[in-house]
């Protein structure tokens, strides 16, 4: 009687045993079905990336690069930091796409107008809003166009632009003879960096050249070339004042192109909400830089004035011709990249935005 009892007592308590421990697996598979993982497991793993520029830290746009990658890691949480390899130590600037594409850097400050031959509708529509009023509305115009054009999109499937900008309104820099109208290009030697002022020059009737910036200055200096198409700023970053004697405002800007470019397999690897603290200190970084930029060009007008460089504005007419040969120009670059539609699409957004 005592034995049964005993046998009784055991086998009750090895059944509610069984029925805890079956419970506690149920609440865990709920747990997993309702997509709720060990907090360890939800939290961003911390990464660093690094970054490739052609510049030295000592440029402006570097140290910009410097404040831009502490405001990521503080507003990460010291999740996510960036090492950055100076003065070209990374990868081979010229041949970043390739770079960038194979993981040898995650991030790069690129050649804007450089690789291009792999993204030829990209290129033509770089022509498009050369003309635009200032620096917001080629912005605009451009970041309109391409995120509403899957086809500009899919030419960038295999890295990921974070910034874009434009170098704002180009001058020609000349050493003897001044520039008052657009006829006064033909027959003068003008070193350029862009394609579209190369294009434009030559339709001018005068000879664009391509040449390094210590090339150029000597040609001024020795009378090798008559003038150079830049920003305003070069006269003082890299002393073409001292060689040149007038500059005459063009009625067009730089082409806005991505500038900084990621690997898109280290952008994957990003949460959707680091993502958005990229974006928007990418957003932090173009408005850092056009801020410096126009202190900079400031103090070349400044020098401009002390040193009675003479700066030349040109009448609307002449303006005109020289937009006239821009839109040429463009429709031709589209012609050529079977982008046709996307052009018509951008003339009807000038239209618009006007």
């Amino acid at each position: 009687m005592r034995r049964d009892y005993w046998l009784k007592l055991v086998g009750i308590t090895v059944i509610l045993s069984i029925s805890l421990m079956l419970g506690g697996c149920s609440s865990s598979s709920d747990s997993d079905i309702k997509g709720q993982p060990p907090a360890e497991e939800a939290e961003e793993q911390a990464l660093t990336f690094n970054y490739a520029t052609q510049f030295a830290a000592t440029n402006f746009m570097s140290e910009i690069d410097i404040e831009f990658f502490d405001k990521i890691y503080q507003d990460t949480g010291g999740k996510i930091k960036v090492e950055p390899f100076w003065g070209g130590t990374l990868i081979d600037s010229l041949q970043w796409y390739q770079e960038v594409v194979r993981g040898a850097a995650d991030i790069a400050h690129i050649q804007g107008g450089t690789n291009m031959e792999r993204f030829p509708l990209n290129t033509a529509a770089s022509y498009f809003f050369l003309w635009a009023k200032d620096n917001d509305q080629i912005k605009k115009l451009t970041m309109e166009l391409y995120n509403t054009t899957p086809e500009l999109q899919a030419e960038y499937k295999d890295i990921k632009p974070l910034i874009w900008i434009t170098n704002g309104q180009l001058w020609i820099h000349t050493a003897k003879r001044p520039v008052r109208t657009a006829d006064d290009i033909k027959g003068m030697i003008i070193r350029v960096i862009d394609d579209p002022s190369f294009a434009l020059v030559k339709e001018l009737g005068g000879n664009p050249v391509r040449m390094t910036v210590a090339e150029a200055y000597s040609g001024l200096q020795k009378g090798v070339i008559d003038g150079i198409i830049s920003g305003v700023d070069a006269l003082t970053s890299f002393n073409f004042g001292e060689v040149t004697k007038y500059s005459t405002a063009l009625p067009y800007r730089g082409a806005y192109l991505a500038i900084k470019v990621m690997n898109i397999d280290s952008w994957n690897k990003l949460t959707p909400e680091t993502q958005k603290i990229f974006e928007s200190n990418c957003e932090w970084w173009e408005n850092e830089f056009y801020k410096r930029r126009n202190e900079i060009d400031q103090d070349t007008f400044d020098y401009m004035r002390d040193n009675n460089h003479e700066i030349i504005t040109l009448d609307e007419a002449e303006n005109e011709k020289i937009v006239s040969v821009l839109n040429k120009i463009a429709e031709e670059m589209a012609q050529d990249a079977g982008a046709m539609e996307i052009y018509q699409k951008a003339v009807q957004l000038m239209e618009d935005s006007r």
